[in-house]
């Protein structure tokens, strides 16, 4: 008996101890809530940087276009001066062809003047440049005897005489005559008062004089750059 007491002591001191050691299995879910309320897990601190944002856009600058440099502009070239030009001439009475006068420019800005003509009336006839290249109405608009440098009229020997004065052309018999003249008191130069272009050739009636009042017009053409007068 005293063994048996014994060990009935011994086996409710183990189960004693193993109640004690071992934990609860499982709790209810009314347990568990309290339990939660009454130890409350601690929240991670808010956070003081807030929601990520995006970087705000960066203000997009237009390129700059490269000014490209202004051209510059060159000045229109001064067409050069004809060297050669041509008078026609054609009678005033009929409005025939009585022959031509041609100038070209030589060595040392002298200008060489050469003429053929026909049927014009025998003898001498004074040969005059004038101010204005019209030959219409019986050349009654050609204007004053070529004077860029406000000279009394004289012979083509005289070096004070209008540029424009060639003293006589001498026509045989057979209307025919020939004419050869150099001179340095006229230019091609367009513009200039001396220019010969654009001015009339008029032969006149009568022998050249000492007054420059040789008659009526008998001859008159109007003198061009022969350059033009081939594009025509």
């Amino acid at each position: 008996m005293k063994r048996t007491g014994i060990l009935c002591v011994l086996v409710l001191a183990a189960c004693g101890s193993a109640q004690r050691s071992t934990p609860p299995l499982a709790t209810s879910s009314e347990e568990a809530s309290d339990e939660a309320m009454a130890n409350p897990s601690p929240s991670p601190p808010p956070s003081t940087k807030g929601p990520m944002k995006p970087p705000p856009d960066e203000p997009r600058v237009p390129p700059v276009a490269e000014e490209s440099p202004t051209p510059v502009q060159a000045e229109p070239a001064t067409p050069a001066a004809p060297r050669q030009a041509l008078a026609m001439l054609t009678a005033v009475k009929n409005g025939e062809d009585v022959g031509t006068v041609s100038f070209e420019l030589g060595s040392d800005n002298v200008i060489v003047i050469q003429g053929d003509f026909h049927d014009l009336p025998p003898g001498k006839h004074a040969f005059y440049i004038y101010e204005n290249g019209d030959c219409s109405n019986k050349a009654k608009k050609i204007g004053k005897h070529l004077d860029p440098t406000n000279q009394k009229h004289g012979p083509p020997a005289s070096s004070k005489r209008h540029a424009g004065d060639f003293g006589n052309i001498v026509i045989a018999k057979d209307g025919t005559g020939t004419f050869q003249m150099n001179t340095d008191s006229l230019s091609f130069e367009p513009g200039r008062a001396d220019t010969l272009t654009g001015r009339a050739l008029v032969v006149h009636a009568k022998a050249d004089n000492t007054r420059g009042n040789a008659g009526a017009p008998i001859a008159c053409g109007v003198i061009s750059a022969r350059d033009s007068m081939l594009t025509e």
